[in-house]
């Protein structure tokens, strides 16, 4: 996938008044947000989705590797990589730490 669909709260003090989905955020420093890697249907299976509203594929059990690059008018930009494992019984669990900064393909 090329883009990511990000995941904005609106959560002033605690309470969450709004949620959107856009195809880019402004961060400053320390903050976090969150973006879709993929989406659980009706029947638990797991899919690789594109902006929220296609499916890309479905998710096989074994292990998957997502490459990530986040970029910026400002800085440079941060690679890494985010790994999962599907398991049996339609399940899943994140690696360890779940991001791994550092070069990825494209960019070794």
């Amino acid at each position: 996938m090329e883009q990511a669909t990000w995941l904005s709260k609106n959560d002033p003090e605690g309470r969450l008044e709004s949620s959107d989905i856009s195809s880019s955020v402004s961060l400053v420093g320390n903050e976090s947000r969150y973006f879709v890697l993929m989406q659980i249907d009706r029947d638990n299976n797991l899919w690789a989705s594109r902006n929220m509203t296609e499916q890309v594929g479905l998710l096989d059990v074994g292990r998957w590797t997502a490459e990530i690059t986040v970029s910026s008018d400002t800085c440079e930009s941060l690679h890494g990589t985010i790994g999962f494992t599907v398991l049996p019984g339609k399940r899943f669990e994140y690696d360890r730490p779940a991001f791994r900064a550092g070069a990825t393909a494209g960019t070794a």
